[in-house]
């Protein structure tokens, strides 16, 4: 007699699943393994590296979400060298998203039913024509300009994969624990930026091997390669831990916000970078997007301010930096460099022109660039927007700002603490990439794109209330503007009022019951239906209503569920 299959099983086993995944526990220890991973990162000691790379990678198969929390503890750190042709992170990622596949496998045995989400498809159409592009140009190109396309390729599809495997996976009780993982990385971050400013205390800091080998730059780099990109990821840091009594993040990180959001703010500073300021400036203005108008409006002159205030001080102390005694040079040095940057915008666009639809090649820019630039050092194009359009042609460019949009919209509709923070770092990203190419980044944008997964993590039927729900505004006061949509009249979280508030003792009334004396004399019902437990639940009111014998209330019920509980 063969086995026959039983949904029931399939569902026990998905339940002690998401029962595991949402276990504090599981994040605990995925900090504490990447935690590991950074101090062997930091200590040089490549041998060892190798060896847990691999058991993070098996952890990641079992366990998607601690393998998820290791990626949010090492998300700003560097790729570390000679983990396999695709890096660590993205086949750590790829590992969670086996993971995250079997466990979907086992939800559709379980005949768990799975929404439409048209931020998700968005990005799986972008990721699948950046993937066509690549494949197309793989082959016409030298091996050199083969693996620079390839690592790009990498570093966006291992971005906006986490979105979608973090807002698939993780519950969103849990959220808040894979979030407070990327807390000390970004402070690492931070005090290293202000480090290295004096190469004597950066060289004193037990961090060698976190540091890259090359410093491109006079001002704070930190573990980045580049001040720019720094910037933007401190930029991001700031917007998270500035949030953290909002977002009610563990630890104790939600009793002093400020002061956690201190390290990352010094390390923008120490940055120097314009691009930074802009974005994080924006991504605070839009902390008041959808608040009074006039709220909005002075969000958006007190941005204009900080711009207009503190842009000359940040340019005039970069400059001090970079030239010492020097600084009359700076002048003519700043001239060159923005000529620069006007001279890759005008290539960027010859190049568009040159193949307007589907562009030039994947990660082809940096090659393809010197024909239009003169002997210009600067080939890179310092803009996310003008490089898909340029490599990817109007296809891409089309089908990122569908991502963008899909992704704001579902942001706006989160009605939470999460959703709000998380569209605010949206805009600074968006307005960074006009400046650098956070996206092409992981380091720099992993952060964002954790959040971005964390706000999107859909609500499951038992899940305990979420308090960032609760009229969350900027300020921490409650504001009617910010109040969440209303939830469905009949979703299974609603509850009968309590005893205390209600004039007589509730009762169920069963489909199965036609018991008169137990229904006599109830002037009215308010009924909700519990799907999990099949029944219908009377409560009495004093008000007059419904009159008449249990009968006739029997028929008012049974006219109530056809109107409004269709099965």
């Amino acid at each position: 007699m063969s086995a026959r299959f039983r949904p029931e099983a399939a569902a026990a086993v998905a339940e002690r699943l998401r029962t595991f995944d949402s276990d504090p526990r599981t994040y605990v220890f995925g900090a504490l393994v990447g935690g590991i991973f950074a101090v062997l990162m930091a200590l040089n000691l490549d041998d060892d590296l190798r060896h847990l790379a691999w058991i993070v990678v098996a952890i990641s198969l079992m366990a998607p979400t601690a393998g998820l929390t290791v990626i949010a503890t090492l998300a700003v750190f560097r790729e570390p060298m000679g983990l396999g042709p695709l890096g660590f992170h993205a086949t750590v990622i790829g590992a969670c998203a086996l993971g995250v596949t079997g466990r979907l496998m086992v939800g559709g045995l379980a005949r768990r039913a799975h929404s439409f989400r048209p931020e998700l498809v968005a990005i799986a159409a972008f990721l699948g024509l950046s993937a066509f592009q690549f494949l197309a140009i793989a082959t016409r190109v030298t091996d050199e300009r083969e693996l620079f396309a390839r690592r790009q390729l990498t570093e966006v599809a291992g971005g906006l994969l986490l979105v979608v495997l973090v807002g698939v996976a993780v519950s969103r009780p849990a959220r808040r624990f894979l979030l407070a993982a990327a807390v000390p990385g970004i402070t690492i971050a931070g005090i290293a930026a202000i480090s290295s400013l004096s190469p004597s205390v950066i060289g004193w800091l037990p961090i060698g091997g976190l540091v890259p080998a090359q410093d491109i730059s006079a001002r704070g780099t930190g573990i980045f390669y580049n001040p720019n990109y720094l910037g933007q990821a401190m930029a991001i840091g700031v917007l998270l831990l500035s949030n953290a009594r909002r977002l009610e993040l563990p630890l104790g990180l939600a009793r002093r916000p400020w002061l956690g959001a201190i390290a990352p703010l010094l390390g923008l500073v120490a940055s120097f970078s314009r691009g930074a300021l802009f974005a994080l400036v924006s991504g605070v203005v839009a902390l008041y997007w959808g608040r009074r108008r006039r709220i909005f409006a002075a969000a958006v002159l007190g941005g204009i301010l900080v711009v207009l205030v503190s842009y000359p001080v940040l340019l005039s102390a970069r400059h001090v930096l970079n030239f010492g005694p020097d600084v009359a040079l700076s002048e003519e040095a700043q001239q060159v460099s923005d000529s620069s940057r006007i001279a890759v915008v005008r290539a960027g666009l010859k190049l568009f022109l040159a193949a307007p639809v589907v562009g030039v090649g994947y990660g082809q820019f940096h090659y393809e660039s010197p024909r239009y630039l003169s002997g210009s050092p600067v080939t890179y194009p310092h803009n996310t927007f003008l490089q898909i359009l340029a490599e990817q042609g109007l296809v891409g460019l089309g089908v990122f700002l569908v991502v963008l949009l899909a992704l704001f919209v579902s942001l706006s509709r989160a009605g939470d603490a999460y959703g709000v923070v998380a569209r605010a770092m949206l805009v600074a990203f968006a307005v960074g990439s006009l400046f650098a190419e956070p996206l092409t980044s992981l380091q720099t944008s992993a952060v964002m794109w954790i959040v971005l997964g964390a706000a999107l993590a859909r609500a499951e039927p038992d899940d305990p209330p979420d308090a960032t729900s609760q009229y969350w505004s900027p300020s921490g006061v409650r504001s009617p503007a910010f109040e969440p949509r209303a939830a469905p009249q009949f979703e299974r979280e609603q509850r009968p009022q309590p005893m205390a508030m209600v004039p007589h003792a509730p009762f169920v009334v069963r489909e199965h019951l036609r018991n008169d004396s137990l229904v006599n004399d109830v002037p009215q019902v308010r009924v909700i239906r519990e799907r999990d437990l099949g029944e219908v639940r009377a409560q009495r009111a004093p008000e007059p209503g419904v009159g008449g014998n249990g009968k006739a209330l029997l028929r008012a019920i049974n006219d109530l569920r056809r109107q409004q509980l269709p099965r």
